[in-house]
């Protein structure tokens, strides 16, 4: 959801605290799952390089080929320095502030979900649904 003026507000917490470690203010998320575990993390990996990525998207990154899209793309953790590498990009996350985020931080990214692309995003030789994100294709 937006503020009148535009900005993220009530309903986006997770854009409003992307946009405040972006900014470079400390920011911190937590995150309930459903089967009860709590933790709380900081948002610093969310803006980590290529080379600090944990070492399962590393092992995954050899197979990124063409255009890509990156479900759930955050901040742009993914996509910003696969943009950077020359690779056709697009993030789609469900928050608009880490939309934002992840457009300011150089990359293309719409607002939308895993279950309900926007139209006319066209096709991909690559979908990346890392960091954690396996739970997007979950229907509810």
């Amino acid at each position: 959801m937006r503020n009148t003026d535009g900005e993220p507000g009530l309903g986006d917490a997770f854009g409003i605290a992307l946009r405040q470690h972006h900014e470079g203010r400390s920011s911190f998320e937590i995150v309930e799952r459903d089967d009860g575990l709590i933790g709380v993390n900081d948002l610093a990996p969310y803006f980590a390089d290529r080379a600090d990525w944990p070492a399962i998207d590393q092992r995954a990154a050899p197979g990124i080929t063409g255009r890509v899209l990156d479900l759930g793309c955050g901040a742009g953790r993914h996509a910003v320095p696969l943009s950077r590498d020359g690779f056709d990009v697009l993030g789609i996350d469900s928050s608009p502030g880490a939309v934002d985020v992840a457009r300011e931080r150089g990359t293309a990214a719409l607002v939308g979900r895993a279950d309900a692309l926007p139209d006319d995003v066209g096709g991909f030789d690559t979908i990346l649904v890392l960091g954690q994100n396996i739970g997007l294709m979950v229907r509810r």
